[in-house]
């Protein structure tokens, strides 16, 4: 999960500490490889995990029943036709999915997803940065030809994605960029595996700005 898998988790965590029964949902959840983790480590937090896809569902809730947790809740689901368990949630988290959907529903994805957030809950977004140029290149060259599939994938600017988040009427929004090293592999980037070595670390600020992915968090 990108090099700051660590990153994210503490951060989620941070976010529902705080909360007297925290609930977390995570919306296109795949096949479970952050929820599990959280689970794992924080067995009183309750977790649901939504996704499209019940083939993913499935894998993921063989790795919940492998490893015996009792603690979250997978169900396939899709987002444009929501139907949570809960009507209410202390943690959304959406990381690979609001890029790949249709840009006319982001507004009413976005006021859906505020309104089931609890007092002081927080929503957390990851979505490819814009300001990772190389990225963005790769998106303009290849869009008209259709054979790439990252051609469809939209990329945002940090500012454009908090003005969304205000809109839709959350609060203390933040934003930053992450996970320089997977950018450049998916670009196609010759010199990927130099960040391997630390390279990264050196520009940590670079890194928040220009990275490949951008998170974005707000409060309800």
């Amino acid at each position: 999960f990108f090099q700051a898998e660590d990153g994210i988790r503490d951060s989620s965590v941070t976010g529902v500490q705080t909360c007297a029964l925290p609930i977390f949902l995570e919306i296109g959840c795949g096949t479970g490889r952050f929820i599990i983790c959280l689970a794992q480590d924080f067995p009183d937090l309750q977790i649901e995990g939504s996704d499209i896809s019940e083939q993913s569902i499935a894998i993921a809730k063989a790795g919940v029943a492998l490893r015996k947790l009792t603690n979250v809740t997978l169900y396939s689901n899709n987002l444009l036709k929501l139907a949570p368990l809960q009507s209410q949630y202390d943690y959304i988290f959406l990381e690979g999915v609001l890029h790949y959907l249709p840009k006319k529903c982001e507004k009413e994805i976005l006021q859906r997803l505020s309104a089931l957030l609890s007092p002081g809950g927080v929503l957390l977004i990851g979505v490819p940065n814009k300001r990772f140029y190389l990225h963005t290149l790769t998106n303009v060259l290849t869009y008209p030809l259709q054979f790439w599939h990252r051609c469809y994938e939209r990329s945002y600017f940090g500012e454009q994605l908090a003005a969304s988040f205000q809109q839709a009427g959350l609060n203390k929004i933040e934003y930053e960029g992450a996970a320089i090293k997977h950018g450049l592999r998916r670009s196609g980037f010759p010199w990927a595996n130099l960040a391997q070595k630390g390279w990264s670390g050196f520009l940590p600020q670079w890194n928040k700005r220009y990275g490949f992915y951008l998170f974005v968090k707000g409060e309800k």
